[in-house]
C-alpha cells in the first residue's frame, strides 16, 4: 500500500467523524424550522445539473492538454486547481439542495398526524450517509488526479441523495392532513 493510498484511507476514516460533529454543531446553532420556510419555496431537484461533476476530475482533458504543442506542466496544475474549485462549488450547491429537502422532511415528520419512527430513522440514516459522503468527497477531490484514487468514489450516488429526500418530502406533503 502506497503512502497516498494510506493517507486517503486515514482521511476517509476521520472525515465522517468531523462531518458528524459539524452537522451536530450546525443544528445546535441554527433556529428551528417553520412551515413558512418550506411550503411553496422548495424548487424541484434537478440531478442533471450535477452531471458535470462526473467528468470534471477525469484525466481525459489532462491527456488532451498534454498532447498539445506548447504544453507546459504548469497548465496541468492550473487545470487541476480550477477543476477542483468547480467541483467544490458543486459540492456546496449539492449540500444546500440536500439540506433544504432534509429540513423540510424533518419538519413534516415532526408535524405528521401519525407517528412515523421508521421514516424518522430512515431520514437520520440517509442524512448520516450523505454527509459522510460529502466529507469523503472533500478529501477525495484532493487526490482525484491519482489513478488509484479515481475509483474510490462514486459521484452519481452522491448526486442521487437529494432526489431520494425530495421523494420523501413529496410523499409527506401528499398526506391528507400533513400540509
Amino acid at each position: 500500500m502506497t503512502q497516498v493510498e494510506l493517507l486517503i484511507l486515514l482521511l476517509a476514516g476521520i472525515a465522517p467523524v468531523i462531518a458528524i460533529l459539524a452537522i451536530t454543531l450546525r443544528r445546535l446553532v441554527l433556529p428551528p424550522a417553520t412551515a413558512d420556510l418550506y411550503f411553496g419555496k422548495l424548487r424541484p431537484f434537478r440531478s442533471e445539473s450535477y452531471r458535470p461533476m462526473e467528468r470534471l476530475l477525469h484525466d481525459r482533458d489532462e491527456a488532451f492538454l498534454e498532447s498539445q504543442e506548447g504544453f507546459d506542466p504548469s497548465m496541468r496544475t492550473r487545470l487541476r486547481r480550477e477543476r477542483k474549485s468547480i467541483f467544490r462549488a458543486y459540492l456546496r450547491h449539492l449540500s444546500h439542495d440536500y439540506s433544504e429537502f432534509h429540513a423540510a422532511a424533518r419538519f413534516l415528520v415532526a408535524h405528521c398526524p401519525s407517528d412515523r419512527p421508521d421514516l424518522a430513522f430512515a431520514l437520520m440514516r440517509h442524512s448520516l450517509r450523505f454527509w459522510s459522503s460529502i466529507a469523503i468527497a472533500w478529501v477525495w477531490v484532493e487526490f482525484a488526479h491519482v489513478p488509484s484514487a479515481r475509483s474510490l468514489f462514486d459521484v452519481r450516488s452522491l448526486v442521487e441523495a437529494p432526489r431520494w429526500m425530495e421523494m420523501q418530502v413529496s410523499g409527506l406533503v401528499s398526506l391528507p392532513s400533513a400540509a
